[in-house]
């Protein structure tokens, strides 16, 4: 009687220690995944400022080449890629009239100038984005 007991009692111990590795094991993958996905979209993160400092240099070699002053904050491209990529006439404007505020002061003449094509080519209802752009050239 008293093997039994104990070999009941050593396999209840057992099955509880199994039990409760199993759980840690458990919180050990759910630990794991949380930061796969942390250093995924760190990644992400480090990938597109990446990108943004290629697109940077390529427009500083470009500007080098053309002797054209080239400004931090201010890219063209961007703002080519934020009207084309908008939905509606409208919200082309919008955009559009919203990127010039927040970037157009930083802008030198010659982007100035280029994102004046891009407005004439790409953003239907454009006068308002050209009177702000106007305006920067001339107060610059």
């Amino acid at each position: 009687m008293y093997n039994r007991l104990v070999a009941i009692s050593l396999t209840f111990l057992l099955c509880t220690f199994i039990s409760s590795a199993n759980a840690d094991q458990g919180e050990r993958i759910a630990q794991l995944k949380t930061t796969n996905n942390e250093l995924v979209l760190r990644l992400a993160e480090v990938l597109e400022e990446n990108t943004k400092l290629k697109t940077a240099i390529k427009q500083a070699i470009s500007a080098s080449n053309k002797s054209i002053k080239i400004v931090s904050g201010c890219d063209p491209l961007e703002f080519h890629k934020s009207v084309v990529f908008a939905n509606g006439a409208l919200n082309q404007e919008n955009i559009s009239i919203a990127w010039i505020k927040r970037n157009g002061p930083t802008c030198s003449i010659p982007q100035l100038k280029q994102i004046i094509l891009t407005a004439k080519s790409n953003v239907t209802y454009r006068t308002d984005s050209i009177k702000l752009l106007n305006y920067f050239i001339q107060t610059n």
